[in-house]
């Protein structure tokens, strides 16, 4: 194979494997960015429930219809499925 060619090969490999490592960076700060968004949301809204500013009851109410993983439930004192 023409040695230019193969420098070419490498050269491109190198290129390839940066591009993925960004990425996975990329990809793997959304998701923190995302995790953090979701903490400060249910802390917003633990604080409005304890102000009176949201019903509880309500929230709950939801929480009984969304939440599907008994240990996901048992974090909010409901019953297991």
């Amino acid at each position: 194979m023409n040695k230019r060619l193969e420098q070419l090969l490498k050269r491109r490999e190198e290129l390839n494997a940066q591009i993925q490592k960004i990425k996975a960076q990329e990809a793997s700060q959304k998701r923190k960015s995302d995790t953090r968004r979701k903490i400060l949301l249910g802390a917003l809204m633990m604080e409005m429930m304890e102000r009176g500013e949201l019903d509880k009851n309500k929230i709950v109410k939801r929480l009984d219809g969304f939440l599907t993983r008994d240990i996901d439930r048992s974090l909010f004192d409901l019953p297991p499925r």
